[in-house]
This record gives structure tokens, sequence and C-alpha cells, in this order.
């Protein structure tokens, strides 16, 4: 609840469903939501101190395996979101345990872009509750 009330103070989306739980008992819901868009920021670690700037500011460390590592090594270390879109299977409540898993679709050859040479990642992050549902998915380009 804490950080809900976080993220409705900042967006200031104040909607019942979110946080009276007298009201929200008596929608749909049948209780208390988290703001569905929280989704992607719920499943992320808390960043380590030590090492941030050596990862470009990844709250931990990448699996040296990965496409991003690579990039990461060779000095493509930014994103310029192009595109992003969230879908939903079911509200998030209190006590929700998330994980996620990145799953990589495509990396193009190396481009020219109007920022400079860079390659276009499209990818989907799939994630699940502490049961293995699934509560939504996100398709990110960049």
């Amino acid at each position: 609840m804490p950080m809900i009330r976080h993220w409705v103070d900042a967006f200031g989306r104040r909607n019942p469903v979110y946080e009276d739980e007298e009201v929200a008992a008596r929608t749909r819901f049948r209780g208390l939501i988290a703001p569905p868009a929280m989704l992607q920021n719920l499943d992320h670690a808390a960043p380590g101190a030590r090492g941030i700037g050596e990862r470009s500011g990844a709250p931990q460390e990448m699996d040296p395996a990965s496409p991003l590592a690579l990039l990461d090594r060779v000095g493509f270390n930014a994103c310029w979101a192009t595109n992003s879109e969230l879908e939903f299977d079911r509200p998030l409540r209190e006590g929700d345990w998330l994980r996620s898993e990145v799953i990589v679709e495509s990396v193009s050859p190396r481009k020219k872009t109007g920022l400079g040479q860079g390659y276009f990642l499209t990818w989907t992050q799939e994630y699940v509750d502490q049961n293995g549902a699934s509560v939504g998915r996100s398709a990110s380009a960049c």
C-alpha cells in the first residue's frame, strides 16, 4: 500500500479502488487494486550503490550472455524508447509477488540513426504472480 500511495500522489491519479477499502469492496474488483501501469515497476530490484556506474545504471548485474550485456560491453548502453505497449491480464493486489522474464525478440543489424550508429531492439517482458499465473506483459522497442 505505501507504494500505491506514492504512485497515486506522484501522478495525481485519485481513484477509490486504489485507496478506499470500503468503496473498492463494492466495485467489480471486490477490493483494493494497484494502478495498472505500476506493473512495469513492481518487479524492479532496488539499485545497489556499488558498481551501478559500471553497469550503465542497471540496478543489478546483467547476464553476460544476454544481447543487452553484449551491446553494453561494446559501448551501446543507452536506449531511446520508440514504442511500448502494456497488456494486463488481471489487477494487481497488495501481497502479490511478481517476477518477470525478458524475451529479446530481435536485434537489428547496426544502423545509422538520428542519434548516430546503433541497433534497434524489440523485446517482451512477461509478468507472473507468486502462483505462476500471468498478470500481464509489456512489449518494447528501442
